[in-house]
């Protein structure tokens, strides 16, 4: 979950209005729920792993959002997920994808204001899948972050479909 680098990973106050929120958590609140005992399934996947290279399956398919600056993907679905990361949006997501390029499955999660917004405002209208890219802002915040958006793309053809 990330919004670029930055010099903390805690802000004091949140930065949106009440009014902001509590619109924002009533649209939120139709997309379909994540497990919220992730770390805990982890470790249990960990445990239960045969061997010690078999561990490196538990993260096969999880993509590093940063990573994917540029690459066309389809958006298929999103679970939110609780977060407590001060000043945000008090959720996050697990975005389900498919890179356009290889037609690999896979998710990443993200706690960008923007790109929380455009995937929540997709289920509401309706307009998953949809294919996009993740763009990265050329200039930090004040709080020294490097915000992220999608940019949405046309339909694509995704390769092996």
């Amino acid at each position: 979950m990330t919004q670029g680098k930055g010099k903390s990973t805690e802000v004091e106050q949140s930065p949106f209005s009440d009014a902001m929120m509590r619109k924002f958590a009533d649209m939120a609140a139709i997309l379909p729920r994540g497990a919220e005992d992730g770390g805990e399934r982890i470790l249990e996947a960990i445990l239960n792993a045969q061997t010690l290279d078999a561990t490196n399956e538990i993260w096969a398919g999880t993509w590093n959002p940063d990573k994917m600056v540029g690459e066309p993907i389809v958006v298929e679905s999103a679970e939110v997920l609780s977060s407590d990361y001060k000043g945000g949006l008090g959720i996050f997501l697990l975005v389900r994808c498919v890179k356009v390029r290889t037609g690999e499955a896979g998710m990443f999660s993200t706690g960008s204001t923007s790109i929380v917004g455009q995937v929540v405002k997709a289920y509401v209208l309706g307009a998953l899948p949809f294919t996009c890219k993740i763009v990265v802002a050329d200039e930090p915040t004040s709080s020294g972050y490097l915000p992220q958006h999608l940019e949405i793309l046309p339909p694509a053809q995704v390769l092996g479909s």
